[in-house]
């Protein structure tokens, strides 16, 4: 157990530092020369205000989760499913709450406020996903999960920024929705593992 919890650590380390380090400079620095500094500011700005409402989106489930799970892993089939139901009541309210109180204060743009909202939602949902991976004892697969998304988003963003003629005329929508369909592949993968890991009840 000590070897394999070793291992993990040091596959983990490795990744990250490959993986994370790639993405800042290689994706998010050539969108940021794409955009403008400018669009780029006005990007964090919009995102910053959207994650002043994350504690409605995730009020410590994770946190609970992650250490719920290795204590109770027998009893994972049975809580999953509520809690499932409980993350997608909060996600509502959140994406309700952070859509008024934008229109309230000002923000002209809806679409980004929403589209960064469905993102935090799945961020939040992948890294669930996770934590109940890795309470089971799966630290190998969170491990390779840990860097997915952003792996994807290398893919998909470098493709659209780097190689596509889309990099012509690249906006900052563009760069939202790279991320949306890098979290929806990884919440699928993540998913179908524990679909197959785990036998769900009601």
């Amino acid at each position: 157990m000590k070897r394999e919890f070793t291992i993990n650590i040091i596959l983990l380390i490795i990744i990250n530092l490959l993986i994370k380090p790639t993405y800042i400079f290689g994706i998010e620095a050539r969108i940021q020369n794409l955009v403008g500094i400018e669009t780029y500011g006005l990007y964090f700005a919009y995102f910053n205000f959207v994650f002043l409402f994350q504690f409605i989106n995730d009020p410590g489930i994770q946190n609970w989760n992650a250490q719920n799970v290795p204590k109770n892993r027998d009893k994972v089939s049975t809580l999953l499913p509520g809690i499932f139901k409980i993350k997608a009541i909060l996600s509502i309210i959140f994406i309700c709450i952070a859509l008024i109180s934008s229109l309230i204060i000002g923000y002209t743009n809806q679409k980004l406020i929403l589209l960064l909202c469905f993102n935090m939602v799945l961020s939040t949902m992948f890294m669930f996903f996770r934590g109940t991976i890795s309470g089971l004892g799966y630290y190998k697969t969170d491990s390779i999960l840990s860097v997915l998304d952003k792996s994807l988003m290398i893919l998909i963003l470098g493709y659209m920024a780097w190689v596509s003629t889309y990099q012509n005329h690249f906006n900052i929508l563009g760069f939202v929705y790279g991320q949306a369909f890098a979290y929806i592949i990884s919440c699928i993968v993540a998913g179908i593992f524990l679909i197959k890991k785990v036998t769900f009840r009601k």
